[in-house]
């Protein structure tokens, strides 16, 4: 599979992979200047309770992984893993005893 091709699956596919707590969020690819080159983010958008969080990651660099292993699967598995750690701890909802 080709990078467009690639990106586009990973877009339409990752919400799969996240499962039903992501079920609204929306996954976006855009193109991000980074230390003078434009390259390509997926990026959550919308996370119920997490509305300002918006975790990002290369998809160059899945891509990347991607051609070494030829395990798509695998390699949307790490990034819905990665994406989900990326999300903060809600500390309001924390209680501490004293």
């Amino acid at each position: 599979m080709n990078y467009e091709e690639f990106k586009d699956r990973v877009q339409s596919e990752l919400k799969h992979y996240l499962g039903s707590d992501f079920a609204n969020t929306q996954v976006v690819i855009k193109e991000t200047l980074k230390v003078n080159k434009a390259v390509n983010q997926v990026s959550l958008l919308g996370i119920p309770g997490h509305e300002n969080a918006s975790p990002s990651v290369s998809v160059s660099a899945l891509y990347e992984s991607y051609e070494k292993t030829g395990d798509f699967e695998g390699e949307m598995e790490k990034l819905s893993d990665l994406m989900k750690d990326a999300i903060p701890i809600d500390l309001t909802s924390t209680r501490y005893e004293e």
